[in-house]
């Protein structure tokens, strides 16, 4: 992307300029499954918003085709407004690691996103209400067009200056062509029925959303105040979230809104509350307030404060079981039909062997005890009442036979079906908080382990860092105490070498003739560096007298007949001499090559510890990375496992939802429960033992009337 004429082919695109971030780098939207990039011609100057595709969908291209065919069709003059958006899907365009990917290519729309424009104008309630009824305009084209967004939420709607609003992201978009196929998106949370699911796609997956977003709308327009109590700054939601359509009774922000002293505001507030509560199949098709107001039957709260049952206005609106309970058994009624499975086969030689036993003992044949025979009849019996059970029309009808009789028990006792279906639906509720709290509690916790582990490895890193940079600034001062040390030790070898060349035999030292020198040179004293001090010693006696030694350079010392503390005075006098001019004539500096040799010494001891401390930071950044994939595995498997639950969940309220329809039957349907049961026990009687056994040899449906 910084390089757009190596990775773009589109001319538009082409050597086109990215917008870019205060460190320079192209900037992202980032969403779910795309990044969007700003780009601008370079010859036009147009400017295009480019979405690029972080997940594969194999029918990509023919849904962006198809739907852009549909859209391109639209005549201008039937919308409301210019809401739908040109793009071009590409689909080998995009250079990335020697291989092109799909981009969509789309018009750049100058507008702000919903939430957006109502942090800055949520107090202008003529414009908000304006914008409401463009919003509604916009549902009203939508439907009549046959077309649904999938993903209505304040980020896919731009507002424009003029008030008008602009759709963007088409990717979970259901337009007629599309019929039949699954969708590829469930849409943002907060925005959607908590029973939606991947079965939904199709015409009428807006229909919650929309009535999520213009009961927003209206709400601000006629309490401002509303966006500021119940809006978070850069909440991903208007007035209500997900939560809050899962346990509209225990929501605060329904609460608020419930006791609204607007009569419209409330009216609203328990149509959502229903709406949360009711199948996808169950919600009506948005309509504008005044078609609300005269459309028969007010919204209640009983899909929110109840546990069972939908509010009268929704009722009616459940589509019915696809067959009746009768029907149901009557299809059931057919006896073992499918076919006979390896273990169904395996059955007749058990079953065989089982009774061979005892008749075998009875003829006197085998000699085997009552106990063992009576085992045998026993262990057979056992495997034929278990493999009839696990038939599949068996289980089958024992499972209409328990809900006919549920169903009946409920039409003859509706309270108490009611009752327990409520607790049973608040008990569930219970837990799916429980499991979302967890869930929550689990995602938080990889997270703090998460910083705690990156924190650990930049803790680490500055330490060991910190380390080497203590020693690399110690290393300037070090090479100057080396350089020190190295000319001290050059200075004394200058003394030292000048020492050596200072004669004895070759000075005149008062006192000290030829006689004296041949001595000290008797006793290893030729030069001045043979020596290196005299020391006086009295030795006692009558006359106290005192003898002076010369202290060898190599230890010892030695007493040299004839030298008295005077003459070894006046030798030790010219050694201190010998010194001090050897001193005074000695370099001030190192010689420059063995200065060189300490400096290259040092930048190679500096060029180490430099080289260490790339590597602890190309440690630690593969230890970040670790972490990071780590990380994101987890998120993934959360993520996973809450799709499963979502999925569960929405099935469980869906049934929930189903049972109290039921629920609502009359005294007068009990006769068609009770011959809807008969029928279904007439079906079991014909699964009998004997039944099965007959089908077992046959191969065909038995029709024993058996118990």
């Amino acid at each position: 992307m910084q390089n757009t004429s190596l990775c773009f082919r589109d001319p538009d695109l082409h050597g086109a300029a990215p917008e870019l971030t205060r460190l320079g780098l192209p900037k992202a939207i980032s969403g779910n499954f795309a990044s969007v990039f700003s780009l601008t011609a370079s010859g036009s100057g147009d400017r295009y918003a480019v979405k690029c595709f972080t997940r594969y969908v194999s029918d990509q291209n023919d849904r962006y085709q198809t739907i852009s065919r549909h859209l391109t069709g639209l005549p201008a003059a039937r919308l409301s407004q210019p809401w739908n958006m040109g793009f071009d899907y590409l689909a080998d365009e995009i250079l990335v690691g020697g291989e092109r990917y799909p981009v969509l290519k789309m018009e750049w729309i100058q507008g702000q996103s919903l939430a957006s424009w109502l942090d800055l104008h949520h107090r202008e309630s003529a414009q908000v209400g304006k914008l409401a009824g463009r919003f509604e305009a916009l549902i009203e084209d939508l439907h009549t067009h046959g077309i649904a967004h999938g993903d209505l939420q304040h980020g896919n709607l731009l507002v424009a200056p003029d008030l008008t609003f602009h759709l963007v992201d088409y990717d979970g978009m259901y337009v007629p062509a599309l019929a039949g196929l699954p969708g590829t998106e469930d849409g943002h949370r907060n925005y959607q029925s908590p029973l939606r699911g991947a079965g939904d796609f199709g015409p009428d997956m807006d229909r919650f959303s929309g009535w999520v977003i213009s009961a927003a709308l209206r709400a601000v327009a006629a309490d401002p105040g509303l966006w500021a109590d119940l809006h978070e700054p850069s909440g991903e939601y208007l007035l209500l979230s997900e939560d809050d359509y899962k346990a509209p009774a225990v929501s605060p922000r329904f609460a608020r809104l419930l006791s609204h002293p607007d009569s419209d505001v409330a009216q609203s507030a328990r149509q959502i509350a229903d709406l949360s509560a009711a199948p996808m199949s169950a919600i009506p098709r948005f309509s504008t307030r005044a078609n609300a107001k005269s459309a028969g039957p007010q919204p209640t709260m009983a899909g929110a404060t109840r546990g069972a049952g939908l509010p009268d206005w929704l009722r009616d609106r459940v589509p019915a079981p696809e067959s009746s309970p009768a029907t149901s058994a009557h299809r059931l009624d057919q006896g073992f039909h499918h076919r006979r499975r390896v273990r169904d086969l395996l059955l007749l030689p058990v079953l065989s062997a089982s009774l061979a036993v005892p008749l075998l003992a009875v003829l006197g044949i085998l000699s085997v005890g009552i106990v063992a025979a009576g085992a045998s009849v026993a262990t057979g019996t056992v495997f034929l009442y278990g493999t009839r059970r696990s038939r599949v029309e068996y289980q089958e009808v024992r499972q209409l036979v328990r809900e006919l009789k549920e169903q009946k028990w409920a039409a003859e006792h509706p309270a108490a079906a009611d009752e327990r279906l409520a607790r049973e639906r608040d008990s569930f509720e219970v837990a799916e908080h429980k499991r979302a709290a967890q869930a929550d509690q689990e995602g938080q916790r990889i997270t703090r382990e998460h910083q705690r582990r990156l924190a650990k490895v930049e803790s680490d890193r500055q330490k060991q860092e910190q380390t080497l940079r203590t020693r690399m600034t110690r290393l300037d001062g070090e090479l100057a105490a080396d350089l020190d040390k190295r000319l001290q030790r050059h200075q004394q070898q200058y003394v030292e070498d000048h020492l050596r060349r200072s004669l004895i035999e070759k000075a005149k030292i008062p006192g000290i003739g030829r006689a004296l020198k041949d001595a000290l040179a008797a006793v290893g004293v030729r030069t001045a560096a043979d020596f290196h001090g005299i020391t006086l010693i009295r030795t006692g006696g009558r006359y106290n007298n005192v003898t002076a030694y010369v202290d060898l350079a190599y230890g010892g010392r030695v007493d040299v007949k004839g030298i008295g503390p005077a003459k070894a005075d006046a030798l030790e006098k010219w050694r201190n001499q010998q010194i001090a001019a050897a001193r005074s004539r000695c370099p001030a500096a190192l010689p420059a090559t063995e200065q060189r040799a300490a400096q290259v010494q040092f930048q190679q001891r500096k060029a180490d510890l430099q080289a260490r401390i790339r590597d602890i930071g190309s440690e630690a950044t593969r230890a970040r990375q670790r972490a990071e994939q780590d990380l994101q595995q987890a998120r993934e498997r959360l993520h996973a496992e809450a799709d499963r639950a979502r999925n569960t969940a929405c099935a469980r309220r869906e049934a929930f939802a189903r049972r109290a329809l039921q629920i609502q039957q009359t005294a007068t349907e009990i006769p068609g429960l009770e011959a809807a049961l008969g029928t279904a026990l007439q079906s079991r009687r014909r699964l009998s033992a004997f039944a099965y056994l007959r089908f077992l040899v046959s191969g065909r449906p038995g029709s024993s009337s058996r118990s």
